[in-house]
């Protein structure tokens, strides 16, 4: 952005994915969500609420049982109807 700076010594790094740095450590719907909230187009990336209907969060949706260390039950946040 510096029209002065002499851009001669900046060196190229090839780019990669996050399946390829994280495939053995994450799931592959937690890359997928990332990754499409990482989008850099504003238009092409996740929405908040599409965020949440992604089927990474399919387990939360699907625990009604589930709670809370206090003992009460999850919020009903993720019921997206």
């Amino acid at each position: 952005m510096n029209p002065k700076y002499p851009f001669k010594h900046i060196v190229e790094v090839k780019g990669t994915t996050l399946k390829k740095e994280f495939q053995s450590l994450v799931p592959e719907d937690a890359i997928d969500l990332v990754s499409k909230l990482l989008n850099y187009e504003p238009k092409v990336r996740l929405t908040a609420i599409e965020a949440l209907a992604h089927p990474f969060f399919d387990e939360l949706r699907e625990m009604k049982s589930m709670k809370l260390t206090d003992g009460t039950r999850l919020p009903d946040i993720f019921n997206l109807t």
